[in-house]
């Protein structure tokens, strides 16, 4: 069995990544860093906003972030992370898939 500490890491991940513009923001950099503002264009949010999802990214150890003159480059820190994502997304898929048959809505 694991120890409770590495437990409470767990769930400090899945925390990080309990918010739907979160992961907007990982799918978004699956396919290699961005700058906040192009982040903020493919998101259709606000800088502010933004700014605290990569926050919590970014002391969860998900993303890391690199600065080139002036822009601030993010990316993701380990590519597994999206795979977990796909797994999850994978599960609810098939999840509704199921419901949807016993519910007769197909």
């Amino acid at each position: 069995m694991y120890s409770d500490d590495f437990f409470s890491k767990i769930a400090e991940t899945y925390k990080a990544l309990a918010d739907p513009t979160r992961l907007k923001v990982l799918y978004s950099l699956k396919g290699g860093p961005k700058s906040v503002s192009e982040l903020m264009e493919i998101l259709k949010i606000k800088q502010a906003n933004l700014s605290k999802h990569l926050s919590i990214l970014r002391n969860s150890g998900i993303l890391k972030a690199k600065r080139e003159k002036n822009n601030v480059y993010y990316s993701l820190t380990d590519n597994k992370i999206t795979s977990i994502c796909d797994m999850i997304c994978n599960y609810i898929k098939d999840k509704l898939k199921k419901e949807e048959k016993v519910l007769g809505m197909r």
